[in-house]
Parts: C-alpha cells; sequence; structure tokens
C-alpha cells in the first residue's frame, strides 16, 4: 500500500481478513454500480490495489459518501460479526434479529472506522 510503506504493521492489518472497506460509488467511475447490493464485492484494479492493497472491499449501496456506513451497516456488523464469532442463542448474527436492533454496538454500528473522503474503512 502506497501511502503505508513506513508503516508495515498498520497495512498488515489493513489487509487482514479483519478489515472491510466499504465504498461508495462514483456515477462517472463505476460502471454498473446501481446493479450491486450493499456487501457486494468491488473490483479492484491495479491503481485500486495500489492504493488500497488486497483489503476486502465492498460497496456501500449509495453514491452519497456521508451515508456509506449507513447503507452498509448490515454488511458491516456482519463482518464483525463473523470475524468475532458471536452469534445469538438462536444462531443467528446479532444483525439477523429481525427488529432493527443491533445489541453491543455503537452508535455508528461500528467498532471502529477510518473515513478516507472515497469510501468508510471498517476495523474491528
Amino acid at each position: 500500500i502506497q501511502w503505508l510503506k513506513g508503516q508495515p504493521h498498520i497495512a498488515s492489518l489493513i489487509q487482514s481478513s479483519k478489515a472491510l472497506y466499504v465504498r461508495s460509488a462514483n456515477r462517472m467511475r463505476d460502471d454498473d454500480w446501481e446493479n450491486a447490493l450493499p456487501g457486494d464485492e468491488c473490483p479492484r484494479d491495479h491503481f485500486w490495489s495500489h492504493r488500497f492493497g488486497d483489503i476486502k472491499t465492498v460497496w456501500a449501496g449509495t453514491t452519497d459518501h456521508s451515508l456509506s456506513n449507513w447503507f452498509a451497516h448490515k454488511p458491516i456488523w456482519d463482518h464483525f460479526d463473523r470475524i468475532r464469532g458471536q452469534t445469538t442463542p438462536s444462531g443467528h448474527s446479532d444483525s439477523e434479529r429481525g427488529d432493527g436492533s443491533c445489541a453491543g454496538r455503537n452508535e455508528r454500528g461500528s467498532v471502529g472506522s477510518v473515513d478516507n473522503g472515497k469510501g468508510a474503512m471498517q476495523l474491528a
């Protein structure tokens, strides 16, 4: 990752299975984004990989950057449930309870996030 050349530990974390990058779409740059659902994997080209490495990248489901975390809250919560191994007694993740609530989350619905102006990166 170009901007983390001097930070190998952070680069390793960002490219690990614990990280998720939620990308808002750009109407001019991203072909066929409107057919993708929030959480669908994004195609990555050479430029993207050079800039962000091998981080798992999914569509937010919106072109509005400020709404990226809201539109993709279910895939974000599911990601954290998977990596933390947490399920409810029924065997479903917290985000699948069906009542719109999500126990153990902060008000933004994520454990941690970093915003770089292009999408939202979620870290456990």
